[in-house]
């Protein structure tokens, strides 16, 4: 199965993660691995609600815009619009390196996920020590 890292500007409206969410929830129900982005509180909460794993923010923090939003906003096409975002090659690096910790984040909680995993089937036919199991890998019980 394939793994899709679903991202959205971490802003705190429902605009785009409502249409966003039920697509990365099918993509889930198919056995895909799906990971969800928008640390904001409102798309959060509607990413919980689907049983998606939504990331944190990196702890990078995300560079000051260098664009002028009057001309971004006069985009009349995608291209415009996006030529309008990126004029600056110090912005886009800096953009850029906030999506590759993403990416690592993401790389990180995997290998956690599989390290647990990997407890439970050690502890399979035993469940008295699945508990133990998961405690073993530094992860909380609920």
């Amino acid at each position: 199965m394939a793994r899709f890292l679903i991202t959205m500007l971490p802003a705190n409206d429902l605009g785009l993660p409502t249409r966003m969410v039920p697509i990365a929830r099918a993509l889930a129900d198919r056995g895909h691995e799906v990971a969800v982005f928008n640390p904001a509180p409102a798309p959060s909460r509607l990413i919980a609600e689907a049983g998606l794993i939504n990331l944190p923010m990196p702890a990078r923090p995300m560079p000051a815009p260098a664009f002028d939003l009057t001309s971004v906003a006069e985009g009349w096409d995608v291209e415009h619009f996006f030529a309008g975002l990126y004029t600056s090659e110090e912005y886009v690096r800096d953009a850029t390196a906030v999506y590759v910790d993403l990416l690592a984040l993401l790389s990180s909680i995997r290998q956690a996920r599989c390290r647990i995993h990997a407890s439970l089937r050690r502890c399979l036919g035993r469940p008295e020590r699945i508990e133990e199991g998961v405690r073993a890998q530094g992860v909380k019980s609920r």
